[in-house]
């Protein structure tokens, strides 16, 4: 159930609002700091992950004797489409992980609009921890179903 904020004249949220101190704001910067380098390390992990994957695609060719092989070839769609996703996934935490950051940086740089702004930054948190959440479970859940199913797979491909 989404939560919102009564909106005031300035249209951010109610006009009068706790102010953080300075030792309170410096908490913040600090944060948004390793927030924003952490969401740069997601990003260039998911563009890693993307060329990554370019490669695996690339190689996965009829014109090769060996991935000719039907496990071998079903193996490498695989691992292109969990590349893939691994790439999606990657990115979409880099932008939630900085706009969470974006909006700490806010709550220092602007004045009356802290708990507005601090409100923002937790609801692209609680957007890549959701994400994050479904991701382990699915991960979990196909982990299992390939430990168990995996082989048998294998032989049901064409």
């Amino acid at each position: 159930m989404s939560e919102s904020l009564p909106v005031g004249a300035n249209g951010l949220g109610s006009d009068r609002q706790y102010e953080f101190s300075a030792s309170e704001n410096d908490v913040f910067r600090q944060l948004a700091g390793w927030m924003n380098v952490t969401g740069g390390g997601l990003l260039l992990v998911g563009l890693l992950q993307l060329g990554l994957t370019a490669a695996t695609l690339g190689s996965i060719g009829d014109d090769d004797p060996q991935l000719a092989l039907r496990p071998v070839r079903a193996a490498l769609g695989g691992q292109v489409m969990s590349g893939l996703l691994m790439a999606i996934v990657f990115t979409c935490l880099a932008y939630w992980v900085r706009q969470s950051a974006r909006s700490l940086r806010a709550v220092v740089a602007t004045q009356g609009h802290d708990i507005d702004h601090t409100m923002n930054a937790v609801r692209h948190l609680r957007a890549s921890f959701s994400a994050m959440f479904y991701l382990l479970s699915a991960t979990l859940v196909t982990l299992f179903l390939w430990t168990c199913f995996g082989s048998l797979l294998s032989h049901l491909l064409p």
